[in-house]
């Protein structure tokens, strides 16, 4: 059976923070039926497990029936694909990223999803993307939001959300890229 899933273009890989940004804004639905959502199973299981509401209530995040029904993937990244990333970023940079980052960018860096631009708002994932060369493979919520038609909703975004800073953090990691800044020895990048 053919799901109407497959004819959707704009593809992310989405961070817990972005998974939990949209459940506040009550957009993650309609985001799972206008997108290819994948999420990494380690965010799926450990990270995005509850929103606050705009009645300031404690809401549960429940993403497993989003799984079995197909709207939403959760993947995994291998032994080897983690190593890989461990062994391109220095200790500073892996001690700023949380597992579900960590497992998301090592899926980046592999290829094994190459339709899917991760997306998060957390700086340091951010920059790391650009320290693995990978600034192409990245999205804001904003422009996720904006793709979608949901660009009503931008102006509620917290500032780590936005293109703006997206794009700032873009800059500031491809510059530590070409200085080596951020890199085990060995990997400096030409500019």
């Amino acid at each position: 059976m053919t799901t109407p899933r497959a004819t959707r273009s704009l593809c992310f890989l989405s961070d817990a923070n972005v998974i939990i940004a949209c459940h506040e804004l009550g957009v993650w639905q309609s985001l799972l039926r206008a997108c290819r959502v994948y999420t990494t199973d380690y965010i799926a299981r450990n990270e995005a497990k509850y929103f606050v509401s705009a009645r300031r209530q404690r809401q549960a995040i429940t993403l497993g029936s989003d799984i079995e029904q197909g709207r939403l993937s959760a993947v995994s990244a291998t032994l080897p694909e983690l190593d890989a990333i461990h062994r391109l970023l220095d200790n500073m940079v892996l001690q700023g990223l949380d597992p579900g980052e960590l497992e998301a960018l090592a899926l980046v860096k592999s290829g094994r999803i190459p339709e899917a631009r991760f997306c998060t708002g957390d700086r340091a994932a951010i920059r790391a993307l650009a320290l693995m060369g990978e600034q192409g493979h990245g999205i804001s919520l904003e422009a996720v939001l904006i793709q979608a038609g949901s660009a009503r909703l931008v102006s509620r975004l917290q500032y780590c959300f936005t293109v703006d800073c997206f794009s700032r953090e873009l800059t500031e990691g491809a510059l530590d890229r070409v200085a080596g800044k951020g890199l085990r020895k060995g990997h400096r990048a030409s500019p």
